[in-house]
């Protein structure tokens, strides 16, 4: 990933410019966001948050650890975002859902997927 790299488009979703995570100056907004490799671009995990600042949301994340081993480094990760900032948690839990299902990231959580996986 380097400084060349645009934005991110996903079923009509433009998620900002990847991130590499020591760069990242987390909005305090609601979003969905994608956890990416940097050296490929791979797209390992698709989240929702309430919040991206709250503190538990990247190191206390409950799938950093699998970030970090698929990516190899925790510098070897990005981040990319969507804001919705005046939306609904199901709101955001439906395109999370729609986009997990679609990419199988390797770090998906089946069991925060709503409907089938």
């Amino acid at each position: 990933m380097d400084n060349r790299s645009e934005e991110i488009r996903l079923d009509g979703i433009s998620f900002g410019k990847p991130f590499p995570v020591e760069e990242w100056n987390p909005p305090k907004k609601a979003a969905l966001y994608l956890i990416l490799r940097k050296d490929d671009g791979m797209i390992i995990y698709v989240g929702e948050s309430g919040n991206l600042e709250d503190l538990d949301f990247w190191r206390g994340h409950h799938k950093y650890n699998c970030w970090v081993r698929v990516a190899g480094a925790e510098k070897n990760l990005a981040i990319a975002f969507y804001p919705m900032v005046d939306s609904t948690p199901v709101q955001r839990k439906e395109l999370e859902s729609s986009l997990v299902r679609k990419l199988r990231p390797l770090c998906a959580d089946p069991s925060r997927v709503l409907g089938p996986f």
